[in-house]
């Protein structure tokens, strides 16, 4: 099981989750990558907040590029 940062809601910092995920198993040519740390930069904390260039399709939304 994995760690995941999510939103169901819209809003500030305060709407974000730390959640379990599946990760399954990689497919061919996927690798699995251990992430120790993760960082949030301007362009996340606006699609956090549906004000970014490219606008949350649907809730539950995550951060980064496999939202």
């Amino acid at each position: 099981m994995a760690k995941v940062v999510r939103f169901h809601e819209l809003g500030g910092p305060e709407v974000l989750r730390l959640e379990d995920h599946d990760l399954g198993v990689p497919g061919p040519g996927e690798v699995l990558l251990d992430v120790e740390a993760i960082g949030l930069n301007r362009s996340e904390a606006e699609f956090r907040q549906d004000r970014y260039l490219d606008r949350v399709r649907a809730l539950p939304s995550g951060l980064g590029w496999r939202c």
